[in-house]
């Protein structure tokens, strides 16, 4: 489940990540975040690293692979037992297009499989022994923008200001259910501002379509990291956080919480006068080590428990039919980053995070495959 993705999907950063409010659903899955606040997880601070390393880079094309797999074991609804299992991945491309900017495409896609067990009631109140609902599908595409403007004194000399735009098109749905009518979009603004290397801020909103209904929704953005020791870095994540404490310079180890939420366009039932919602919320707590296994691969492992687990399905009018809750779950997670390019692009990007200003590479929460 993405939305348990707290670290898994960890990446190194040169500046703090940014988790901002896009489209309907997030990810939940041990080793991946979300993209909404409460929704999604996104992914603009990404941009923001770009912007920063492009005076390193020059003229570089950065290529990006990651996959992973996460596991919830034994989840306890009362009404059916489950363990998912979400296979994913995503491909990011970036290109520096001056000095101080640059854009990246990032393409995700995964799915999430349950294996139901002890089935009574599905999800919409009627006896069965029949799965709940079938197989989970999420892809999206975002186009990604991040500006380092010369700006500084205004509150310090040794301030750093970065400008930051996502946008987004994505479509998360259960086998069956039409993708047309799954398909959302949406886009978000920020400004960023780092003193040093200690601490960083970031402040914005976005805008997205919600499903079913075509509304509109807006949520604000508002992210901090505080390096407040050498090698400890204490981050806010939308609606949690994380602790990590650098090892060395290969080894990251790491804690988090963070409440999570996405949502699924069902198939069309009865129960649901057609085509329904299914919103999946939950707060995992995890543990967790990244490792740079070379120069162009690195690995994280995470582990811990879905303390609160909550399924609830709503109809084509958005109003609530049914729902259930689980207890404490445990949860492990492998994601892996492979960095296909020359040395002299890692050459850059190390010199980029040494730079006056920069702050310590970092790692996104975010779990957005």
């Amino acid at each position: 489940m993405k939305a348990l993705h707290l670290a898994g999907s960890a990446l190194r950063r040169t500046l703090f990540p940014l988790l901002v409010a896009g489209i309907a659903g997030g990810a939940a899955s041990p080793a991946a975040a979300r993209r909404q606040i409460d929704e999604r997880a996104g992914t603009l601070e990404q941009a923001e690293e770009d912007a920063q390393r492009a005076r390193s880079f020059g003229e570089l094309v950065q290529l990006r692979l990651h996959g992973g797999s996460d596991f919830v074991i034994g989840s306890d609804f009362e009404e059916f037992d489950a363990t998912s299992y979400e296979p994913g991945g995503r491909v990011k491309v970036t290109l520096p297009v001056a000095d101080n900017a640059a854009i990246r495409m990032v393409a995700r896609g995964s799915s999430l499989l349950y294996d139901f067990r002890d089935v009574s009631t599905n999800l919409f109140g009627t006896p069965t022994t029949g799965d709940p609902f079938d197989d989970l599908f999420a892809t999206s595409l975002e186009l990604q923008a991040g500006l380092r403007p010369g700006w500084s004194g205004l509150f310090s000399e040794q301030e750093r200001w970065t400008l930051v735009a996502e946008g987004r098109a994505g479509a998360r749905w259960e086998r069956g259910a039409a993708f047309g009518s799954a398909i959302t979009g949406g886009g978000a603004l920020g400004v960023g501002y780092q003193i040093g290397d200690w601490l960083e801020i970031l402040i914005g909103g976005g805008a997205s379509t919600r499903l079913l209904d075509g509304g509109i929704s807006f949520q604000p953005v508002f992210e901090v990291e505080w390096r407040f020791a050498e090698r400890w870095r204490l981050r806010s994540r939308g609606q949690g956080g994380q602790l990590e404490y650098d090892i060395d310079d290969a080894l990251t180890v790491f804690a988090g919480a963070q409440r999570q939420s996405r949502s699924f366009l069902t198939d069309a039932r009865s129960a649901l006068g057609g085509e329904g919602r299914l919103q999946d919320r939950s707060l995992p707590v995890s543990l967790g080590l990244r490792w740079d296994a070379s120069e162009h691969v690195e690995v994280s492992f995470v582990g811990g428990a879905v303390v609160r687990h909550e399924l609830r399905t709503q109809d084509d009018e958005r109003e609530d039919v049914g729902h259930v809750r689980a207890g404490p779950a445990p949860f492990v997670g492998i994601t892996f980053q492979l960095r296909p390019e020359s040395g002299r692009t890692q050459a850059a990007a190390r010199a980029a995070q040494r730079a006056p200003g920069v702050g310590a590479s970092s790692t996104s929460i975010s779990t957005s495959r």
